[in-house]
């Protein structure tokens, strides 16, 4: 056996060796992220609409517009502090981010994967796409959520054990919580292997998937495990084509109607226009199981986030401790 075969059979144990409370689905069904109070998100206007609202095109945006909304943001509500720490998978100890209150279970855990040439600072930057990371740190900690951004190694096999290793991880300490990656560009192509590799029994519930190819080969996986899956993408994106998207959204609703896929399409979009133009809100609350109506009363994002705590060390069976903080 390889040795990255070995460790993604490793990823896989750990995700099936989970507490059997964690294999529960779905969180309380009256959860829903809601939006952070004083927040503006730009006004999208739809250009075409079909499939029930599943595909659309949008009209573009311009990025000041979007600058200037995070940044009234960001002076109004203050910023949520990463905790740096290490993660072992595979032999290898790698660095992440993390936003949200470590010192007890979350209510959902968001995973980023950052594109080429880059690393897990493209997942916490203020400034990043338009401000519109500043925006989901904030709106995860105010939620009750997690949030994290890894490092890790390239775009193969060997990442997606470190990223399957680290949702485990995490999911294992907040049992029924839905985990969602989003990944850019050149991660794009791990959301599909996760996607992909998810069994029924994977805390994984959802993909957002922005200015990468699509993966045909997901089409032989959509009945097995029906994830939802978000597409953004730009018609200027000079990595990945709208259009490849588009046909591959169509097989898929031919294939299975009721699929729950969403493509948005950004007229004049480049390669970040998807990421600061998505409503995180909005597709979040979509991908959430249960009711599916979004929104709900605003939240003021004051006292969200809990005090930084390290890592829980190892018991002597070689287990880590099911408290982030605690010394049992």
């Amino acid at each position: 056996m390889s040795r990255h075969a070995l460790w993604i059979g490793l990823a896989a144990v750990m995700l099936l060796a989970l507490p059997a409370a964690a294999k529960v689905k779905h969180p309380p069904m009256s959860f829903r992220f809601q939006a952070l109070a004083g927040d503006t998100f730009p006004e999208l206007t739809i250009l075409e609409s079909d499939f029930g609202g599943d595909r659309v095109r949008f009209a573009y945006v311009p990025a000041a517009v979007s600058e200037q909304s995070a940044q009234a943001l960001i002076a109004s509500v203050p910023a949520v502090p990463p905790q740096e720490l290490t993660f072992q998978e595979g032999g290898r100890t790698f660095k992440y981010s993390a936003v949200g209150d470590l010192t007890r279970p979350a209510k959902a855990i968001v995973v980023y994967v950052h594109g080429f040439a880059a690393d897990r600072s493209q997942g916490i930057g203020e400034k990043q796409f338009g401000g519109n990371f500043a925006r989901l740190t904030r709106l995860i900690a105010a939620n009750d959520a997690i949030y994290l951004s890894p490092d890790f190694s390239g775009f193969g096999r060997e990442a997606e054990a470190e990223i399957g290793g680290l949702i485990a991880d995490y999911a294992g300490r907040s049992p029924g919580a839905p985990v969602f990656v989003a990944c850019v560009s050149y991660g794009g192509s791990l959301c599909w292997r996760l996607a992909e590799d998810a069994g029924s029994s994977s805390p994984l519930r959802g993909i957002l998937v922005f200015g990468a190819p699509v993966d045909r080969a997901f089409l032989k996986h959509i009945g097995a495990n029906p994830l939802h899956v978000y597409v953004g993408i730009g018609t200027k994106d000079a990595f990945a084509s709208w259009k490849s998207a588009d046909d591959f959204f169509r097989d898929v609703k031919n294939a299975a109607d009721g699929y729950p896929i969403r493509l948005a399409i950004f007229d004049q979009g480049e390669h970040a226009t998807a990421v600061r133009l998505t409503d995180w809100v909005e597709v979040l609350n979509w991908m959430v199981p249960g009711d599916n109506n979004a929104g709900g009363q605003p939240v003021t994002p004051a006292a969200a986030t809990g005090q930084p705590c390290p890592r829980p060390r190892p018991s002597p069976q070689g287990r880590t401790l099911p408290s982030y903080c605690g010394t049992q």
